[in-house]
């Protein structure tokens, strides 16, 4: 019995869990607050202090260096004490030229300049974009000479009021024997820019804008490249005269009587058109808008137009065999021995060609007429030149014109309304060119 009592007793005087009732996970009990009747004293150090002012971003060690692979370029270095927006400016003719806005970091920074004169100095500086330094270069910019080969122009004809809307540099081929050479050159004909070869015929602005694309006949290669790196080559196996770069960055080239292409990330060609009617192919050019080729066929005097997707030929002009033919409105603009094809913007064709009557290379520009199967001739110009089989025309997006006549060295703008406004002859074969307005859209980002 007394047993009994003193469990009982025990029990009663002990939690029934020992565990205790389960915790309040979304709050706890913190205990006696402060008392209210009372106002606590402040936060002695209310906020850590912000980060200090690092005082005006200072630039120092200044350098430059010639760039390995192609004439031209310069590679400028500096320091920042601090990140900040900053550009290099360099006198180019008394006048200050500059490059485009970098975000400059803390450490060391390096832009590439690019547009001073062969065997000329600049003086440079290293300026802050919100203007708050700026420091000059200890040494002048040194651009190397020219290649002891390399062809100087005779500058004939230059109206910058004319020319001036079409860009300032012309991107250029020139051959000289065995050797070729690909320049950019100012107006003034003096070279910002060069790189070797062995027969460059074409040349031009990659279709993206950012770049170059150039062809090698005689080494079957093309090259794509910015003006401070290369970017690639391309094997161009049995590559003969024409080539043409696509926006989706497909390589076309003929073969002779047929057409191949490379498209991105391909390693051997692709066969798009063959023709036993031609002995070979002298221009090609491509039009986005209808998705078409047309293709100048040396040996027939003709162009014909072709379906990119299925490689069929849909007409041509004069005529080939076995395809559709359409006119020419008039007959006098018929093509003979034309060269240097190339789609407009607004799907016209132009082309450069020899004048039956006059024996000189007129540029004409032709509407397509599908109705009407013709070709119909709005505007022409006759350059005065005689026999010239191999020339290119080019259309600028000013309006003008500009027009290379290979064998007979000479290159020229010339406007809509036929007023010659640049021109300028070598002593050498030239191939097609194209205009340049800043070449820092063509340097590597």
């Amino acid at each position: 019995m007394t047993r009994m009592v003193l469990a009982l007793i025990m029990l009663a005087g002990c939690p029934m869990d020992p565990a205790g009732p389960p915790a309040d996970l979304g709050e706890t009990n913190p205990g006696p607050g402060p008392d209210p009747t009372t106002n606590p004293d402040p936060d002695p150090d209310p906020d850590p202090d912000p980060d200090p002012d690092p005082g005006p971003i200072t630039i120092s060690n200044l350098a430059w260096a010639n760039n390995p692979t192609f004439l031209g370029p310069f590679s400028v270095t500096w320091d920042q004490s601090a990140a900040g927006a900053v550009y290099v400016e360099y006198q180019v003719d008394g006048e200050w030229l500059r490059t485009p806005t970098i975000d400059g970091e803390m450490g060391t920074n390096e832009t590439t300049v690019i547009g001073v004169p062969a065997a000329t100095t600049a003086p440079y500086r290293v300026t802050l974009a919100d203007g708050s330094a700026s420091v000059n270069g200890s040494s002048e910019l040194e651009a190397l000479p020219v290649p002891a080969g390399l062809p100087m122009p005779n500058l004939q004809v230059n109206e910058p009021a004319e020319w001036a809307p079409s860009g300032k540099y012309v991107l250029l081929p020139i051959n000289e024997f065995n050797d070729a050479y690909l320049i950019i050159m100012d107006r003034d004909g003096r070279v910002v820019w060069a790189t070797g070869g062995s027969n460059i015929l074409y040349a031009e602005l990659s279709a993206s804008g950012d770049g170059l694309l150039w062809g090698d006949t005689d080494r079957d290669r093309a090259y794509r490249s910015y003006l401070d790196e290369r970017i690639a080559d391309f094997e161009t196996r049995g590559h003969y005269h024409a080539m043409a770069g696509l926006p989706d960055g497909t390589i076309v080239w003929d073969g002779g009587s047929t057409l191949y292409e490379l498209p991105p990330g391909a390693t051997s060609r692709q066969e798009i058109w063959s023709s036993s009617n031609i002995s070979y192919i002298n221009g090609i050019t491509y039009d986005p808008l209808s998705d078409r080729f047309a293709v100048s066929a040396f040996s027939t005097q003709s162009i014909a137009i072709l379906d990119r997707p299925t490689g069929d030929p849909l007409w041509s002009a004069p005529g080939m065999p076995g395809i559709d033919i359409y006119s020419f409105q008039p007959t006098t603009a018929e093509l003979n021995n034309q060269h240097g094809i190339e789609f407009l913007a607004n799907g016209n064709l132009l082309a450069s060609s020899i004048d039956n009557g006059t024996g000189t290379v007129w540029l004409r520009e032709y509407v397509i007429d599908d109705n009407e199967m013709a070709m119909r001739e709005v505007w022409n110009f006759d350059s005065g030149y005689g026999d010239v089989s191999w020339s290119w025309a080019h259309r600028l997006p000013s309006g003008n014109t500009l027009h290379t006549l290979g064998p007979t060295g000479r290159v020229y703008e010339v406007t809509p309304d036929g007023e010659v406004a640049w021109r300028a002859t070598y002593d050498n074969w030239l191939g097609r060119c194209q205009v340049i307005d800043d070449l820092y859209t063509l340097v590597a980002p």
